[in-house]
Protein backbone atom coordinates (compact mmCIF):
# COMPACT_ATOMS: atom_id res chain seq x y z
CA UNK A 1 0.00 0.00 0.00
CA UNK A 2 2.81 2.49 -1.27
CA UNK A 3 0.79 6.03 -1.71
CA UNK A 4 1.30 7.93 -4.54
CA UNK A 5 1.27 11.60 -5.68
CA UNK A 6 1.10 13.54 -8.84
CA UNK A 7 4.32 14.00 -10.66
CA UNK A 8 6.81 16.82 -10.27
CA UNK A 9 6.35 17.98 -6.83
CA UNK A 10 9.09 19.07 -3.81
CA UNK A 11 8.93 16.97 -0.93
CA UNK A 12 10.39 18.16 2.06
CA UNK A 13 11.42 15.34 5.13
CA UNK A 14 11.81 16.57 8.40
CA UNK A 15 14.13 14.85 10.79
CA UNK A 16 12.73 11.05 11.12
CA UNK A 17 13.45 11.26 15.12
CA UNK A 18 10.96 14.22 15.75
CA UNK A 19 7.49 14.15 17.04
CA UNK A 20 4.57 13.96 14.37
CA UNK A 21 1.17 14.81 14.75
CA UNK A 22 -1.04 11.52 13.32
CA UNK A 23 -4.24 11.28 12.70
CA UNK A 24 -6.40 8.47 12.98
CA UNK A 25 -7.29 5.43 10.85
CA UNK A 26 -10.73 3.53 9.90
CA UNK A 27 -9.59 1.12 13.16
CA UNK A 28 -12.37 1.50 15.45
CA UNK A 29 -10.69 2.07 18.73
CA UNK A 30 -6.86 1.90 17.57
CA UNK A 31 -6.57 5.45 17.37
CA UNK A 32 -3.42 5.94 14.76
CA UNK A 33 -1.82 8.74 16.88
CA UNK A 34 -1.94 7.15 20.25
CA UNK A 35 -1.30 3.14 19.47
CA UNK A 36 2.36 3.80 20.29
CA UNK A 37 1.51 5.11 24.02
CA UNK A 38 1.27 1.86 25.65
CA UNK A 39 4.96 1.55 24.40
CA UNK A 40 6.39 4.48 24.87
CA UNK A 41 8.57 3.80 27.88
CA UNK A 42 9.76 0.76 26.19
CA UNK A 43 13.51 0.01 25.85
CA UNK A 44 16.15 -2.33 23.56
CA UNK A 45 19.31 -2.79 26.00
CA UNK A 46 20.19 1.18 26.62
CA UNK A 47 17.93 2.35 23.74
CA UNK A 48 14.00 3.76 23.59
CA UNK A 49 12.52 1.59 21.46
CA UNK A 50 11.28 4.15 19.21
CA UNK A 51 14.52 5.60 18.50
CA UNK A 52 15.85 2.12 17.96
CA UNK A 53 13.07 1.05 15.92
CA UNK A 54 13.19 4.53 13.18
CA UNK A 55 17.23 4.38 13.10
CA UNK A 56 16.55 0.82 11.58
CA UNK A 57 13.75 1.64 8.86
CA UNK A 58 13.75 4.05 5.81
CA UNK A 59 11.36 6.04 4.06
CA UNK A 60 11.45 4.33 0.00
CA UNK A 61 10.68 7.05 -3.13
CA UNK A 62 10.15 5.49 -6.39
CA UNK A 63 9.44 7.54 -9.70
CA UNK A 64 10.53 7.32 -13.18
CA UNK A 65 13.57 9.59 -12.97
CA UNK A 66 13.94 11.12 -9.26
CA UNK A 67 16.35 14.86 -9.24
CA UNK A 68 17.48 15.01 -5.87
CA UNK A 69 19.20 18.12 -3.61
CA UNK A 70 20.30 16.33 -0.40
CA UNK A 71 20.39 19.31 2.25
CA UNK A 72 19.95 16.83 5.33
CA UNK A 73 23.22 17.32 6.37
CA UNK A 74 22.78 20.79 7.63
CA UNK A 75 19.63 21.33 8.50
CA UNK A 76 17.95 17.67 8.42
CA UNK A 77 15.34 18.92 5.17
CA UNK A 78 15.61 17.33 1.96
CA UNK A 79 14.36 18.11 -1.60
CA UNK A 80 12.95 15.74 -4.34
CA UNK A 81 11.88 15.86 -7.54
CA UNK A 82 10.32 12.92 -9.52
CA UNK A 83 9.24 12.59 -12.70
CA UNK A 84 5.69 10.65 -13.69
CA UNK A 85 4.02 8.96 -11.00
CA UNK A 86 6.05 9.18 -7.49
CA UNK A 87 5.40 6.55 -5.01
CA UNK A 88 6.81 6.21 -1.22
CA UNK A 89 6.88 3.20 1.24
CA UNK A 90 8.89 2.21 4.69
CA UNK A 91 11.74 -0.13 4.41
CA UNK A 92 13.62 -2.01 7.23
CA UNK A 93 16.98 -3.08 7.39
CA UNK A 94 17.92 -6.17 7.25
CA UNK A 95 21.85 -6.62 6.08
CA UNK A 96 24.90 -4.13 7.19
CA UNK A 97 25.96 -4.35 3.52
CA UNK A 98 23.48 -2.35 2.37
CA UNK A 99 19.99 -4.02 2.11
CA UNK A 100 16.74 -3.28 3.10
CA UNK A 101 13.38 -4.86 3.06
CA UNK A 102 10.66 -3.75 1.66
CA UNK A 103 6.44 -4.45 -0.12
CA UNK A 104 7.46 -4.92 -4.12
CA UNK A 105 3.99 -3.46 -5.30
CA UNK A 106 5.77 -0.03 -4.96
CA UNK A 107 7.98 -0.40 -7.70
CA UNK A 108 5.92 -1.07 -10.88
CA UNK A 109 7.10 0.79 -13.93
CA UNK A 110 9.54 2.73 -12.07
CA UNK A 111 13.27 2.78 -13.09
CA UNK A 112 14.17 4.81 -10.08
CA UNK A 113 14.40 4.19 -6.51
CA UNK A 114 16.08 6.17 -3.49
CA UNK A 115 16.44 6.03 -0.04
CA UNK A 116 15.92 8.20 2.87
CA UNK A 117 17.89 7.23 6.21
CA UNK A 118 17.60 8.46 9.20
CA UNK A 119 20.73 9.11 11.48
CA UNK A 120 21.48 9.63 15.06
CA UNK A 121 21.54 13.18 15.13
CA UNK A 122 18.06 13.54 13.24
CA UNK A 123 19.53 14.44 10.34
CA UNK A 124 18.39 12.42 6.80
CA UNK A 125 20.88 10.86 3.75
CA UNK A 126 19.61 10.01 0.58
CA UNK A 127 20.68 7.12 -1.17
CA UNK A 128 20.28 5.58 -4.09
CA UNK A 129 19.09 2.24 -4.52
CA UNK A 130 19.11 -1.10 -6.83
CA UNK A 131 16.42 -3.38 -6.68
CA UNK A 132 18.33 -6.46 -6.00
CA UNK A 133 15.23 -8.52 -6.13
CA UNK A 134 11.73 -8.22 -6.96
CA UNK A 135 8.96 -10.61 -5.60
CA UNK A 136 5.07 -11.00 -6.48
CA UNK A 137 2.80 -7.32 -6.61
CA UNK A 138 0.07 -9.30 -6.34
CA UNK A 139 -1.35 -7.67 -3.06
CA UNK A 140 -2.18 -11.41 -2.15
CA UNK A 141 1.00 -12.88 -3.19
CA UNK A 142 4.77 -12.72 -1.90
CA UNK A 143 4.90 -9.39 -1.88
CA UNK A 144 8.08 -8.54 -1.05
CA UNK A 145 11.62 -6.93 -2.57
CA UNK A 146 15.00 -6.16 -1.64
CA UNK A 147 16.66 -3.51 -1.93
CA UNK A 148 20.77 -2.53 -1.72
CA UNK A 149 22.41 0.92 -1.51
CA UNK A 150 25.98 1.17 -2.12
CA UNK A 151 26.42 2.66 1.91
CA UNK A 152 27.41 0.10 4.88
CA UNK A 153 24.63 0.14 7.41
CA UNK A 154 25.37 1.03 11.20
CA UNK A 155 22.30 -0.44 12.64
CA UNK A 156 20.15 -3.84 11.44
CA UNK A 157 17.32 -5.51 12.51
CA UNK A 158 17.85 -9.12 13.85
CA UNK A 159 14.61 -11.34 13.23
CA UNK A 160 12.05 -13.09 15.56
CA UNK A 161 12.85 -16.46 16.72
CA UNK A 162 8.58 -16.88 16.46
CA UNK A 163 5.44 -14.95 16.04
CA UNK A 164 2.44 -15.84 18.66
CA UNK A 165 -0.80 -14.71 18.56
CA UNK A 166 -2.03 -11.95 20.64
CA UNK A 167 1.38 -10.87 20.91
CA UNK A 168 2.26 -6.98 21.66
CA UNK A 169 4.35 -5.45 18.52
CA UNK A 170 5.37 -2.47 17.39
CA UNK A 171 5.53 -1.08 13.80
CA UNK A 172 7.13 1.97 11.41
CA UNK A 173 5.06 3.48 9.16
CA UNK A 174 4.70 6.80 7.14
CA UNK A 175 2.83 9.89 8.37
CA UNK A 176 2.57 12.31 5.31
CA UNK A 177 0.67 15.59 5.07
CA UNK A 178 0.13 17.63 1.89
CA UNK A 179 0.86 21.66 2.23
CA UNK A 180 -1.40 23.10 -0.19
CA UNK A 181 0.03 26.70 -0.50
CA UNK A 182 3.47 25.55 0.09
CA UNK A 183 2.53 22.25 -2.81
CA UNK A 184 4.65 19.63 -0.66
CA UNK A 185 4.69 17.07 1.24
CA UNK A 186 5.92 16.48 4.78
CA UNK A 187 6.72 13.02 5.76
CA UNK A 188 7.71 11.78 8.53
CA UNK A 189 8.43 7.95 9.81
CA UNK A 190 6.24 7.06 13.21
CA UNK A 191 6.18 4.61 15.52
CA UNK A 192 2.50 2.60 15.74
CA UNK A 193 1.41 -0.18 18.15
CA UNK A 194 -0.35 -3.36 18.63
CA UNK A 195 -0.77 -6.97 18.39
CA UNK A 196 -0.72 -10.05 16.41
CA UNK A 197 -3.45 -12.13 15.41
CA UNK A 198 -2.02 -15.18 13.50
CA UNK A 199 0.46 -16.35 11.06
CA UNK A 200 -0.52 -18.45 8.13
CA UNK A 201 2.20 -20.76 6.25
CA UNK A 202 2.56 -19.82 2.68
CA UNK A 203 4.73 -20.60 -0.40
CA UNK A 204 5.53 -19.08 -3.71
CA UNK A 205 7.60 -20.73 -6.09
CA UNK A 206 8.65 -22.97 -3.75
CA UNK A 207 9.95 -20.04 -1.22
CA UNK A 208 8.44 -20.61 2.30
CA UNK A 209 6.97 -17.36 3.81
CA UNK A 210 4.29 -16.37 6.60
CA UNK A 211 1.39 -14.25 6.31
CA UNK A 212 1.03 -12.31 9.75
CA UNK A 213 -2.17 -10.66 10.49
CA UNK A 214 -1.97 -7.78 13.14
CA UNK A 215 -4.18 -5.34 14.93
CA UNK A 216 -2.04 -1.88 14.22
CA UNK A 217 -3.29 0.50 12.47
CA UNK A 218 -1.84 0.96 9.21
CA UNK A 219 -2.51 3.65 6.08
CA UNK A 220 -1.22 4.20 2.80
CA UNK A 221 2.59 5.00 2.65
CA UNK A 222 3.13 2.04 5.36
CA UNK A 223 3.75 -0.82 2.68
CA UNK A 224 7.24 -1.80 3.24
CA UNK A 225 7.72 -0.79 7.20
CA UNK A 226 8.91 -3.54 9.72
CA UNK A 227 6.68 -4.91 12.62
CA UNK A 228 8.58 -5.95 15.45
CA UNK A 229 8.25 -8.00 18.84
CA UNK A 230 8.94 -5.79 21.96
CA UNK A 231 12.85 -7.08 22.19
CA UNK A 232 12.98 -4.75 18.44
CA UNK A 233 13.24 -7.87 16.54
CA UNK A 234 12.03 -7.78 12.82
CA UNK A 235 9.06 -9.99 12.67
CA UNK A 236 8.39 -9.12 8.90
CA UNK A 237 7.22 -6.00 6.56
CA UNK A 238 3.90 -4.70 6.31
CA UNK A 239 2.48 -5.32 2.87
CA UNK A 240 -0.68 -3.41 3.46
CA UNK A 241 -4.26 -3.23 4.87
CA UNK A 242 -6.59 -5.63 4.90
CA UNK A 243 -10.90 -4.58 5.71
CA UNK A 244 -12.51 -7.61 7.84
CA UNK A 245 -16.01 -7.23 6.67
CA UNK A 246 -19.46 -8.11 8.07
CA UNK A 247 -21.69 -10.01 5.42
CA UNK A 248 -25.73 -9.37 6.05
CA UNK A 249 -28.78 -10.78 3.81
CA UNK A 250 -29.41 -9.10 1.05
CA UNK A 251 -25.51 -9.25 0.13
CA UNK A 252 -25.49 -6.02 1.94
CA UNK A 253 -21.42 -6.05 3.39
CA UNK A 254 -20.34 -3.24 5.69
CA UNK A 255 -16.68 -2.89 6.60
CA UNK A 256 -16.01 -3.88 10.54
CA UNK A 257 -12.47 -2.87 10.92
CA UNK A 258 -9.42 -2.91 9.22
CA UNK A 259 -5.95 -4.70 10.22
CA UNK A 260 -2.50 -5.13 8.84
CA UNK A 261 -0.95 -7.55 6.53
CA UNK A 262 2.53 -8.72 6.87
CA UNK A 263 4.69 -10.50 5.00
CA UNK A 264 7.37 -12.90 7.00
CA UNK A 265 10.17 -14.48 4.34
CA UNK A 266 11.94 -17.51 5.71
CA UNK A 267 15.33 -15.41 7.26
CA UNK A 268 17.93 -18.22 5.55
CA UNK A 269 16.02 -17.90 2.27
CA UNK A 270 16.35 -14.27 2.65
CA UNK A 271 20.43 -14.59 3.70
CA UNK A 272 20.65 -16.87 0.34
CA UNK A 273 19.33 -14.54 -1.26
CA UNK A 274 21.41 -11.84 -0.04
CA UNK A 275 24.37 -13.95 -0.63
CA UNK A 276 23.57 -14.58 -4.41
CA UNK A 277 23.32 -10.46 -5.06
CA UNK A 278 26.48 -10.32 -3.21
CA UNK A 279 28.37 -12.93 -6.22
CA UNK A 280 26.44 -10.77 -8.42
CA UNK A 281 28.08 -7.53 -7.38
CA UNK A 282 31.85 -9.23 -6.98
CA UNK A 283 31.07 -10.59 -10.79
CA UNK A 284 29.61 -7.63 -12.48
CA UNK A 285 32.73 -5.53 -10.46
CA UNK A 286 35.58 -8.11 -12.16
CA UNK A 287 34.24 -7.73 -15.33
CA UNK A 288 34.41 -3.61 -15.52
CA UNK A 289 37.73 -4.38 -14.04
CA UNK A 290 41.20 -3.71 -17.13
Amino acid sequence: MMARTASSLTLFLGACLSLWSCGTTDAPGLARGSSFAPYKNASVGDSPLRSYALLRSAVVLAADRIDVRDAAESDSSFQMKGDGRLGFGCAAAVDRRGYFLTAAHGFENRSAVQMLIPAPDGTVRARRARIAWVGDVDPHGFDLALLHVDHDLDRVFDWAPEVRSDQPVVAVGLDFEFDDQANHYDLALAPLGGSTIEAISEKSDDIPYEVVKARVPVQQGDSGGPLLDLNGRLIGVTQGEEIVQWRFPFSLIVPNKSRGRVIRPNPEWLEDLIEQHQAHLRTSTARQLP
